[in-house]
């Protein structure tokens, strides 16, 4: 992605209040409500300065800095060709006049500044910490989302009421002996992990949601097949018990293998 950064001063006339009051409440206004589609905005932020009081303090030590900024817009895009297309078309060219038209009411052009750049991220310390538990992530979801989440959650709980819950890899999971089932949301699907092998009733049931490399994902714009999700969790169970069952027999050769052998040594 790229960014539009605008460096904004505002008219001489205009006190930082008055500037930021309109910036804020009347400029919107003037690009209407579909001005992010027409100009392919991803994200837009306004960057407010605080009181030149604090400012002076931050400029303190450094001789000759021009006065700071009175705001900064930021907006993302996807690129530059997006931008140029977006902008070039016709409702981009209307929406354009419009906010032009309209920042001669509060912006000094001769005293700005306006380019694209892109970000060089070298230190970021506010990511989100990870949930540690499957209550906290899907509490982080829309509503609507939540309740798929739980009501997917409770389908895996029925085929495996002996599992305990965890977080692994960031995401819900359910394990016994091993991981049984990850479950995730995401802009458009429900994902289940990890790739199921069953009979071939289940794998025929599963075929239509099969996702990359064997995953399985259900769109959230289609009815959720709650029952579906409870059968693969209890094929994913029975083939742990299975695993189990095979390391406790290769445990047992083993051992008497090597009780054989010192048998033989004596």
């Amino acid at each position: 992605m790229v960014k539009l950064c605008f460096c904004i001063r505002r008219l001489p006339h205009l006190s930082r209040e008055e500037f930021l009051t309109y910036w804020s409440r009347m400029h919107p206004r003037a690009a209407g409500p579909e001005a992010a589609r027409a100009l392919g905005m991803r994200r837009y932020v306004q960057v407010r300065a605080l009181p030149e009081s604090v400012n002076r303090r931050v400029a303190n030590g450094r001789p000759g800095l021009e006065p700071e900024f009175d705001g900064i817009a930021e907006v993302w895009l996807d690129s530059v060709e997006a931008y140029e297309r977006a902008w070039a078309s016709p409702e981009g060219e209307a929406t354009m006049k419009r906010l032009m038209e309209d920042e001669r009411n509060f912006i000094d052009w001769s005293r700005s500044t306006i380019f694209l750049a892109e970000e060089l991220v070298l230190i970021d310390e506010t990511k989100p910490t990870p949930p540690t538990a499957i209550d906290a992530y899907i509490a982080d979801f829309e509503p609507h989302v939540q309740t798929i989440l739980g009501k997917v959650r409770d389908a895996i709980r029925r085929a495996a009421p002996d599992a305990a819950e965890v977080i692994s890899y960031r995401m819900p999971a359910f394990k016994r002996s091993g991981v049984l089932v990850y479950f995730a949301a995401f802009k458009n699907h429900i994902g289940l992990y990890p790739p199921v092998k069953s009979d071939a009733a289940l794998m025929k049931a599963i075929a239509p949601y099969a996702g990359p490399k064997g995953n399985l994902q259900f769109p959230l714009d289609r009815p959720i097949p709650y029952a579906l999700i409870t059968k693969i969790a209890k094929a994913r169970r029975a083939q742990d018990i299975a695993n189990d069952a095979a390391r406790g027999s290769a445990r047992t050769a083993k051992g008497t293998g090597k009780r054989k052998a010192k048998r033989r040594a004596r």
